[in-house]
């Protein structure tokens, strides 16, 4: 409500690009997300994005911004924001913490390059099953991050199913 979340959302990216630079002059690959408000994108914020992403030329393709799916379905006219960074060579990562796994077919035909999902999405899933909802998402070339992963087990299982990031 006080309109600070777009400059809360570029001091993010600045600090992004900062420790991207500063990984790479030490001969490190490093790639950074960093969650924004899809919402809050105005004209000036995506022409500032874009200024940005022209300025820093390689560090776009270490950059990966995460965004809230929900936002994306519940307003599918930002859709041409996600084409317009996709064009930077940005990841974009499609954050879906509902645990729904019937919209994974929709999210297929976005511009996007990552999924995140809680554990609890897909805990009971077995390799077919998991295999049968994610096999053109893969197939795609794009890659699954599942996040709250809290024992070695789930660890050990979800490399069994080429999950591609965990966080926990």
């Amino acid at each position: 409500k006080s309109g600070v979340l777009a400059t809360i959302d570029r001091v993010a990216l600045v600090r992004a690009f900062e420790a991207i630079a500063e990984q790479t002059s030490r001969g490190r690959a490093t790639h950074i997300s960093v969650p924004m408000d899809l919402a809050s994108f105005d004209r000036v914020q995506l022409l500032w994005l874009e200024t940005e992403l022209r300025r820093r030329g390689t560090q776009a393709s270490s950059l990966a911004l995460e965004f809230d799916v929900n936002v994306l379905m519940d307003r599918p006219n930002l859709i041409p924001i996600l084409q317009r960074l996709r064009a930077f060579d940005l990841g974009i990562v499609l954050a879906d913490r509902s645990g729904n796994l019937s919209r994974v077919g929709k999210y297929q035909m976005l511009p996007v390059t990552m999924l995140r999902l809680p554990f609890g999405a897909i805990a009971a899933l077995d390799p077919i099953n998991f295999s049968a909802i994610f096999s053109a998402w893969r197939e795609s070339g794009r890659s699954i991050v599942i996040d709250t992963v809290d024992d070695v087990a789930a660890v050990m299982r979800l490399w069994s199913f080429g999950i591609d990031y965990l966080q926990g």
